[in-house]
């Protein structure tokens, strides 16, 4: 639970969410991702500017079915707490059919 909108950070939002992945889009961001520290390599900012040691994370892709809460996400990265990242690791999620969705009538459609 974590307080996004709230001005005084006391109040939390939940949030509920049904799924399901899309393995073919996955698969595409599990390439992309093997291939992260080939990309750090070329970014145009010092090493010392990176983690010491660069942990993988488990990118999924999802079609959203429904959604229990507030704000409809394009993705996320879960947990946000650092604390909890490094001892557990973490996981980026796109949630394909709402970023299709808000891309929509941007390029011409």
């Amino acid at each position: 639970i974590e307080a996004y909108r709230d001005p005084a950070g006391l109040r939390g939002e939940w949030q509920g969410t049904i799924a399901i992945v899309d393995k073919a889009t996955s698969s595409k961001f599990a390439a992309l991702v093997g291939s992260a520290e080939q990309f750090l390599a070329l970014l145009p900012w010092p090493r010392e500017f990176e983690k010491d040691v660069f942990s993988r994370p488990d990118f999924t892709s999802v079609e959203v079915v429904a959604f229990g809460c507030t704000h409809v996400w394009a993705g996320q990265n879960l947990p946000n707490y650092r604390e909890v990242r490094q001892g557990y690791g973490f996981k980026n999620l796109s949630y394909a059919n709402v970023v299709r969705q808000s891309l929509k009538g941007k390029s011409g459609e």
